[in-house]
């Protein structure tokens, strides 16, 4: 018979009823709805400052609920104009939980205004405490998205100053994780997925063991560079197969060097060196369209061509009012022709679509730093009548010139586009020598 901590009930909130498993299982899934009356009054609210929801659902002993920052939940995405979400632990459970797959949505009130959503992979130390991917165990119990979405964009989901925010979510205990070692099918998400050459990569990159090159991201100190090596960066990129072994002597030749990155922060360097290693990307990334793109940027600035294409399909299906303006200006930027096109029939697609985008603080930049494209919008959406092209029969002359008035003739020359000054034998002899 199943322990009673085997026993523990599931419960899951779907729609109107709520459906309790009593049968043992190694993963538990939830959805619920959070809905905030009177969002006006808290609009305000300083960077830091959070609404708290009550626990929205137990995962196998795990309370979760979500914290709404609506001034950003630091100084970056306040200065940004963002507002924040998280996941909060609020109970944790008396099992190992190892991993969290959640999802947070904006709902729409509106049918023609898709929800925005976001979704991450995190995982779990003992007894349900969050972790980010680089914390030690005693890290931080919330995790989400500081840029959920700009405040400005937030009204479009606001209906009778009430916001609905959903969070669903799926963890696996450590009994289910070690099942993968025994031989098991187990369903588990998707970054456990590597191939064994990509785990080796993976661990010669995180012991550092060998490297012979610093990569240094914005702002960084000497404890902040990144371990590498010149053949792995070198095999993936010709940019960096140039710096470290052409015949032009840069400067990031030399042994002890570092290769400088002023425009990709730690957070993305990180990233792109595990996709570099690995050639895959990352959840975290895969799921959160601005680092992705930032992501893209730095793939794309080294010329990483075998992922560019899977990141920039990623981009298209991520594609939104709110960010459509925006990735249409980074294609521009990056010359990327079919993501710019891709950016531009979606924001032409629909009347409706494109005054959304219009009230997004994305198209003002549009407007105030690619007037062009702006041009390049209104003639998608209001194409230019055709010119209207003569009849032969139009073309044709009349068999009696010298019979016809002088103002017959010059409306002759001037539907031919011709001159239209001179005598009478000037204007017939201009027009006979034109048809």
């Amino acid at each position: 018979n199943p322990s009673p901590a085997t026993q523990q009930a599931d419960s899951r909130a779907m729609a109107n009823e709520i459906v309790t498993s009593l049968k043992p299982k190694q993963h538990w899934e939830a959805e619920a709805t959070w809905r905030l009356e009177g969002v006006s009054w808290v609009r305000d609210k300083a960077k830091g400052e959070a609404v708290a929801s009550p626990a929205l659902m137990s995962l196998g002993g795990t309370d979760l609920g979500l914290k709404f920052y609506p001034g950003g939940n630091d100084a970056a995405s306040a200065e940004a104009g963002y507002m924040s979400v998280f996941v909060k632990v609020l109970k944790s459970c008396a099992q190992d939980m190892r991993r969290m797959v959640f999802s947070i949505d904006l709902v729409s009130p509106r049918t023609d205004l898709p929800s925005i959503r976001r979704s991450r992979q995190m995982p779990l130390s003992l007894k349900g405490r969050l972790l980010r991917a680089d914390d030690d165990p005693d890290g931080s119990s919330e995790v989400g998205y500081s840029r959920l979405i700009a405040k400005s964009a937030l009204q479009q989901f606001i209906k009778d100053d009430e916001l609905t925010i959903k969070l669903a979510a799926t963890v696996w205990c450590v009994d289910q994780l070690d099942a993968v070692h025994k031989g098991c099918k187990v369903s588990l998400p998707a970054d456990s997925g590597l191939s064994p050459i990509g785990d080796d990569m993976l661990r010669l990159l995180e012991s550092k063991e060998h490297s012979d090159i610093r990569l240094r991201p914005v702002g960084g100190t000497g404890s902040e560079a990144l371990h590498a090596h010149r053949l792995v960066l070198s095999s993936r990129s010709p940019v960096f197969k140039q710096m470290f072994f052409g015949s032009s002597g840069m400067k990031e030749a030399a042994p002890e060097s570092e290769v400088e990155m002023p425009d990709v922060d730690a957070e993305i360097a990180k990233i792109f060196l595990h996709a570099l290693y690995t050639d895959q990307i990352q959840e975290e990334a895969w799921n959160d369209d601005e680092l992705l793109c930032h992501l893209f940027a730095a793939l794309h600035k080294y010329q990483v061509k075998v992922l560019l294409g899977r990141i920039e399909n990623r981009i298209v299906e991520m594609m939104s009012e709110e960010n459509a303006a925006e990735r249409m200006m980074m294609a521009d930027l990056l010359d990327i022709p079919g993501l710019r096109k891709a950016a531009l029939d979606f924001m032409t697609g629909s009347p409706t679509r494109l005054a959304a985008v219009q009230a997004t603080e994305g198209f003002q930049r549009l407007i105030e730093q690619r007037p062009k494209m702006l041009a390049e919008v209104l003639a998608k959406t209001l194409p230019p009548a055709p010119k209207r092209q003569r009849s032969q029969s139009a073309d044709k002359l009349p068999e009696n010139l010298d019979g016809l008035r002088m103002i017959d003739l010059k409306k002759l020359l001037s539907d031919r586009g011709l001159p239209t000054t001179g005598l009478k034998g000037v204007l017939i002899q201009r027009l006979r020598a034109h048809s």
